[in-house]
């Protein structure tokens, strides 16, 4: 893809080119220079994959507000008294959060998480009246879970195809010049290959949260170092044709991450922090081994993906996401602890996304796909305790709904949002406007969250 001058020069492109080459890969053992504490940073992206319900995650508590929640939930209204109550800092109206994210709600009232209200895919900010008259431009397939998941994570509202990167993969891009000491690839995915991870430039890595030991089937007997000897000789040998050799780059590329990743990380002590034995706590156990290792990686920005699933609460909500919540709100504080135990909190930023909210009106005991959703940021640098972003009205059929089911239709954009994690991790202002190209359309282009 085409890459500006400016660009190329500005970003240290060439360094990183040197740094990231597979024969200096396969060779690296981590002594580069040490990043430096004070000025290092890492944003961890936290996908809720199938659209969560978050009207159910944060519900408000004063009278009109939770009348109105009741009436619109009908058999997915949670008890005022399941609930677990805060007073934002901003605000005089209570609100309460799901039952089964007691941690959370203890970093909020901590000051260590906020909540940004009512975010979603936008071009430009759009009104009940613009959206039925269709005088306003609107992202299309707003309901579709791939087309959704797309727009969140490339941050263009009305794009579902063609060679637009990730803005995680973007963010790299355009940090390239703090990592150019780096050994390893500064973005990396807990949950296979996803379009948030890719940029123009960066070439994101892959970690299997269950095994980071290398490949299967070598052990340290002569004769596993035979045919281990034996298939880097077959990958490096260059047979002529294209798809082959390839695939045989890929595989010598896959080989010296591992080496790397497992040079940094074996020497360093165990975390003493405690994570929860589901998948999800995997994933960030491994995410805070790797920002455990930056120093050794010459890693001064670090991004991050993780993934929980099974959001599309088609049926039986209640009891199915009540237990992805208690899963995520487990691990989600166990990652908070040990970014403190490694004295980073303040430095790490961790936020989540998801393809869209749910209708507020219910459906054969669950809901159907929405627009607007409320989100979470955690971290030491958080103006945590908070709600950002203008909490929207849930009557149906009311200001905020796309119809007559509840689709809350966003009053905050996924580009504000956006902006201001890679803002907060040194993006540039003209390096913002190309990343995000519908943030000129909002008056409060980045948000105070963080």
């Amino acid at each position: 893809m085409a890459i500006s001058r400016r660009f190329f020069l500005k970003s240290g492109y060439a360094a990183t080119l040197g740094a990231l080459s597979p024969g200096l890969l396969r060779l690296a053992i981590p002594t580069a220079a040490a990043a430096g504490s004070g000025d290092y940073r890492a944003a961890v992206c936290i996908y809720l994959d199938g659209g969560n319900d978050g009207s159910n995650c944060f519900v408000p508590l004063d009278d009109v507000g939770y009348q109105g929640y009741t009436t619109s939930r009908g058999e997915l209204a949670l008890p005022a008294d399941s609930l677990l109550p805060v007073q934002p800092l901003g605000g005089s109206t209570a609100y309460g959060f799901h039952s089964q994210l007691p941690e959370l709600r203890n970093l909020f009232t901590q000051g260590k998480l906020a909540v940004l209200a009512n975010v979603g895919t936008l071009k430009r900010p759009i009104t009940r009246a613009d959206y039925l008259a269709r005088t306003s431009p609107i992202p299309q397939r707003l309901f579709s879970h791939s087309d959704q998941s797309r727009q969140w994570q490339v941050s263009r509202g009305n794009e579902l195809t063609g060679n637009s990167p990730g803005w995680g993969g973007q963010m790299a891009d355009s940090l390239l010049a703090y990592n150019s000491a780096a050994l390893y690839p500064s973005v990396t995915s807990m949950a296979g290959s996803r379009l948030y991870c890719e940029g123009r430039i960066t070439r994101p890595s892959a970690v299997n949260p269950y095994n980071t030991g290398g490949l299967s089937g070598f052990n340290g007997s002569s004769s596993s170092a035979l045919r281990r000897q034996s298939m880097q000789q077959i990958i490096d040998t260059l047979s002529g044709y294209a798809l082959v050799d390839s695939a045989a780059s890929g595989s010598r590329r896959m080989l010296d991450e591992i080496t790397v990743l497992n040079n940094a990380l074996n020497p360093l002590p165990s975390l003493q922090t405690v994570f929860p034995d589901t998948n999800i706590g995997k994933q960030f156990r491994q995410v805070a081994r790797m920002i455990q290792a930056r120093e050794s990686l010459g890693m001064s920005r670090q991004i991050f993906f993780v993934s929980l699933g099974g959001f599309d609460t088609h049926a039986d909500q209640l009891a199915n996401q009540a237990a992805l919540l208690a899963r995520l709100d487990a691990a989600m504080a166990s990652f908070y602890q040990a970014t403190e135990e490694l004295a980073v909190a303040s430095q790490v930023t961790s936020f989540t996304l998801s393809e869209f909210g749910r209708t507020l009106l219910p459906a054969n005991g669950g809901s159907d796909h929405g627009w607007g959703n409320h989100h979470f940021i955690m971290g030491g640098a958080v103006h945590g305790g908070d709600v950002y972003g203008e909490f929207p009205s849930l009557a149906l059929s009311g200001s905020d709904d796309a119809g007559d089911k509840g689709r809350l239709i966003p009053t905050t954009s996924v580009d504000q949002y956006a902006a201001t994690i890679a803002n907060w991790l040194g993006v540039g202002t003209q390096d913002l406007a190309d990343l995000f190209p519908n943030l000129i359309n909002f008056p409060n282009p980045l948000l105070r969250f963080i």
